[in-house]
């Protein structure tokens, strides 16, 4: 519930909530196919109201970026330990979260197509490989001049097309299956309520609010991602 919560207020964060829980009690390659098509749900329920705000020029070279970068994350996933990268990608994370609290816009043009490029094919690996895929690109759209509410919409539809893309790859490549399937039934009912609280608290909440809220957001759960991959990390060693 409290990843639909996270995801419909801000427009990303339910698998970068849900997966360090679940890495607890399964392992990543079964858990990181099993959220994405909820993320997908989420996404495609949020999308229609927002399609007016989303930013289209941004959006399309964020997603150009993770089409190439999603299919070489999806191939790694099997072969690379997922919670070295989930630790290394949780640190980088926090640590452009402390930036972006202090300097409200990043230095360089975070809507210019070579930023995007990059954020869209780094969050393609990510997403593929560990299902935390969305902070590259939420540090390049919270880093930029957009208004909160086109910034919202933007993410909520690069959000929906990455998981959608990574949901067609664990088809493709056998790691969703029967088992992940299980586990992504069992988390829709509480998603599906977290999702509607999350929208109307948005809908209550002033849009200036929005970067502080969703930075705050961003920061909980990357601190839950990395202590959750180490737990993991270090039982796997001890055990």
């Amino acid at each position: 519930m409290f990843g639909g919560f996270v995801r419909s207020y801000s427009g990303f964060g339910f698998a970068l909530a849900a997966v360090p829980v679940l890495c607890l009690v399964m392992p990543p390659v079964g858990a990181i196919p099993a959220v994405l098509p909820v993320e997908l749900a989420i996404g495609l329920l949020t999308l229609p109201g927002e399609r007016s705000r989303v930013a289209w020029t941004a959006l399309t070279w964020l997603v150009l970026g993770t089409l190439v970068g999603t299919p070489i994350g999806v191939a790694l996933l099997s072969r690379i330990p997922a919670e070295q990268m989930r630790i290394a990608i949780s640190l980088v994370v926090i640590l452009a979260v402390v930036i972006l609290w202090r300097r409200p816009r990043l230095p360089l043009d975070m809507l210019g197509r070579p930023a995007l490029a990059v954020a869209g094919l780094t969050s393609g690996l990510f997403n593929g490989g560990t299902a935390m895929g969305a902070p590259p690109a939420i540090i390049a759209i919270l880093g930029s001049p957009l208004d909160p509410r086109d910034a919202r919409a933007t993410l909520v539809a690069f959000v929906a097309f990455s998981a959608a893309l990574g949901t067609a790859l664990g088809i493709a490549t056998g790691l969703l299956n029967e088992a992940s399937l299980g586990t992504t039934l069992a988390m829709a009912p509480g998603a599906a309520l977290g999702g509607f609280l999350g929208i109307r608290i948005f809908a209550r909440t002033a849009p200036e609010s929005y970067r502080g809220h969703s930075l705050a957001i961003l920061l909980i759960v990357s601190i839950s991602a990395s202590g959750s991959a180490a737990f993991v990390l270090m039982r796997s060693l001890y055990y």
